[in-house]
């Protein structure tokens, strides 16, 4: 179909006076499009400019395309000369895609390090993990030999989700991210969950201590729904 259409686009531009690059600003493409494709630097054509050029120059699109019109379908009359200018087809311009939500700044969990701020890294940014709202997520970067058991050495990352409670974290064995102030310092960790005989919630650290959120101020900020490991040097 793309030769044959070539070949009847440039007789029909020849019998109209113009260029293809008019045909491709009269009905909104790019001015170089119909020029590449005359010109065997494209090779397919979009049905949109099919169409739109086959309107333009008059021309029947079943017969363009050289394929059997369909039963009931009416071939268009044959097109007349106009004394007044051709209609100019106007085609609305796309806008520029909408840029992807970025998790903005990256944290740190490590063991027994306590920080100013839970943001280390400002000029560090992440895609949002879909299916969960972009405001609550939160990126940390593992530190520290701690989490090796857990399959996180030093320099993996893990995506967070805050909950504003602790009974939506979910199943024993999921990771979440914990922290405890000590004056104006911060220590953040991780801590997998487990349950007890009583079915109360515990905290385990990688050392195997169990603590409940709260114990020794103990907040829990998220749940871990992503990880990924540090990229492998050359």
């Amino acid at each position: 179909m793309e030769e044959r259409f070539r070949d009847i686009l440039r007789e029909s531009l020849d019998r109209e006076g113009m260029s293809a690059a008019e045909l491709s600003r009269e009905v909104g493409m790019d001015k170089a499009y119909f020029v590449d494709l005359l010109a065997g630097r494209k090779k397919t054509v979009s049905a949109i400019a099919f169409m739109l050029a086959a309107r333009r120059l008059g021309l029947d699109p079943w017969d363009l395309a050289g394929v059997d019109r369909p039963d009931g379908e009416i071939a268009p009359a044959p097109r007349k000369e106009a004394s007044s200018p051709p209609e100019i087809v106007s085609v609305a311009v796309l806008s520029e895609p909408v840029p992807a939500l970025r998790v903005e700044g990256c944290g740190v969990v490590e063991e027994a390090a306590f920080r100013v701020s839970g943001r280390s890294d400002g000029e560090r940014s992440f895609a949002v993990i879909e299916g969960y709202p972009p405001e609550r997520q939160f990126v940390f970067e593992v530190r520290g030999h701690d989490y090796v058991p857990w399959g996180l050495p030093s320099g993996a990352v893990v995506h967070t989700v805050s909950f504003p409670r602790y009974e939506t974290v979910g199943a024993p064995g999921r990771l979440v991210v914990a922290s405890r102030q000590q004056a104006s310092l911060t220590e953040t960790v991780l801590r997998r969950v487990t349950v007890d005989g009583d079915g109360e919630m515990k905290l385990m650290s990688p050392m195997g201590a169990r603590e409940k959120p709260g114990d020794l101020g103990l907040r829990l900020e998220g749940l871990v729904v992503q990880s990924s490991l540090p990229a492998m040097l050359p």
